[in-house]
């Protein structure tokens, strides 16, 4: 499991107007993020797209907010994990053609290629998945895209317009992923909504917004052989810690990921 956090400064050069491509490779090259799927998958699933009209949608809840989630990462240098050294990334503002703003889109980037790379082991190429607070649907792109054509992917957010949005956008610009994902709008805490989206075993689960805890349905869907969910949980000092929880032999172990400043999954 990744036990990596950003925990040093190191200026990135982000060029105005910069593709997600070209973002993605900078990333790469200061070793923000190393697996070759999952920088296949972002060079494939464009999360600009997503992120235009999720702010179309919600102009003044978005307005000067990246790339969904809003993420930052911050330094986890002294919690009860011993934690590998690694840069933060942040924009090299000396240069008059380096964007000023790109900070935070490169800490959600950063944020969504680690949460990514902590699920890829389940994300195989036919794996169930469950996106909770799905929002825009990025991760659910992410997910159908790596699950393959004999995969699955759930797609969930109490948001009945972000649902049809998220819907929409992957219709649009990824039509051969839509036969992989049932999309659904409930809300995922309503006790009464457990046998439409937990009757069945899931690989991989993420929750897209910080909660209190762990449901114990969520916990008794995952698959008894390495099932994970990611989810950022609130502590008792109201930060965010992003764990994993993985079970396995139906024994069910979690790991600290990360802190992140992420919204709260809406009830």
């Amino acid at each position: 499991l990744l036990r990596r956090c950003l925990t040093k400064h190191k200026r990135v050069p982000v060029k105005r107007n910069a593709s997600i491509s070209q973002t993605v490779d900078l990333l790469v090259e200061h070793k923000a993020v190393t697996s070759p799927k999952i920088i296949e998958t972002f060079k494939y699933i464009n999360p600009q797209i997503f992120a235009k009209k999720i702010r179309e949608l919600y102009p003044q809840q978005y307005q000067n907010q990246p790339t969904e989630p809003h993420t930052n990462i911050s330094d986890s240098s002294n919690t009860e994990i011993k934690l590998d050294k690694q840069e933060v990334l942040e924009p090299d503002t000396t240069d008059t053609n380096i964007d000023p703003n790109a900070a935070d889109e490169i800490y959600a980037l950063v944020y969504l290629m680690k949460s990514l790379e902590v699920l890829e082991d389940t994300l195989t190429k036919d794996s169930v998945a469950l996106d909770i607070g799905a929002g825009s649907g990025f991760i659910t792109a992410c997910f159908a895209h790596m699950v393959g054509e004999k995969g699955k992917v759930i797609s969930v957010d109490l948001d009945q317009q972000l649902s049809a949005l998220s819907k929409q956008i992957i219709t649009k610009n990824y039509p051969e992923l839509v036969d992989r994902i049932k999309f659904t709008h409930l809300n995922i805490f309503d006790q009464g909504n457990n046998g439409k989206i937990f009757n069945q075993t899931y690989n991989s689960i993420l929750v897209g917004g910080a909660i209190d805890e762990i449901p114990i349905q969520w916990l008794n869907s995952l698959s008894p052989n390495g099932g994970r969910i990611l989810a950022p949980l609130i502590m008792e000092n109201k930060e965010h810690h992003l764990y994993c929880i993985e079970k396995r032999n139906n024994k069910v172990e979690s790991s600290f990921i990360l802190k992140a400043d992420c919204d709260v999954l809406v009830k």
